[in-house]
């Protein structure tokens, strides 16, 4: 057919009127098969979700672990603390250590002084002369002091005022004379006497040749 304007017409017609039906059909048929899937996954969308829900529902919140129990010991009381040694008590102060020691000994050597004296103190006269080797006990009847009591400056013994004499001047001069016969054996800055508060005591005192022992008391203070 010899291609002229009606036929091209006609062509185009035909074709618009085959293409036009066919278009909806194949839009109808697709979803017709969307509806159906939908129809068909609904059921077991549903059915999913009502076995995630049961398993939420059944699943624990805490831990299935079971609870040990705590075995750890109480801690153990503890006893107050001690009060330290800077809240029970003040720092020593070495002053007042010092002036305790010495207040202390002070008081021990008075108390030993006093004692030494009571006990010390010779109830009577008597010195023992050791001299060229003859011992000879002197027992001094009339003992001369001049002085102060506690502070004897010069004692002189004399047995019924003659001899035998012992005489000592504070601790400088030293003598003894046992009878007529020589001289007297004396001594300057004699060693081993010791002056109590109203008596001497001789204690192995060298005086010239002689050693004397014992003790003379004063009987009488002179000025």
């Amino acid at each position: 057919m010899p291609l002229t304007r009606e036929n091209t017409c006609r062509r185009s017609s035909a074709a618009r009127s085959v293409t036009g039906p066919t278009v909806v059909r194949l839009a109808q048929q697709r979803s017709e098969r969307f509806d159906g899937v939908v129809k068909r996954s609904t059921p077991t969308f549903l059915l999913c979700a009502a076995v995630l829900a049961a398993v939420a529902a059944c699943t624990p919140t805490g831990s299935d672990e079971p609870t040990s129990p705590d075995t750890s010991e109480p801690a153990a009381e503890s006893d107050p603390a001690e009060p330290a040694p800077s809240e029970s008590a003040e720092a020593d102060d070495p002053d007042d250590d010092a002036e305790a020691d010495e207040s202390e000994d002070s008081t021990d050597s008075a108390e030993s002084a006093d004692g030494s004296s009571s006990a010390s103190r010779p109830e009577s006269s008597r010195v023992t002369v050791d001299l060229g080797g003859d011992s000879t006990v002197v027992q001094p009847t009339d003992v001369y002091c001049s002085g102060q009591p506690g502070d004897i400056e010069h004692i002189i013994g004399k047995t019924d005022n003659q001899l035998p004499l012992i005489e000592v001047s504070g601790s400088h001069f030293a003598m003894v004379k046992l009878d007529q016969r020589g001289a007297p054996e004396k001594t300057e800055n004699p060693q081993g006497i010791s002056f109590g508060e109203d008596w001497v005591t001789f204690s192995d005192a060298t005086v010239g040749s002689a050693t004397l022992d014992g003790s003379m008391v004063c009987t009488a203070w002179e000025d």
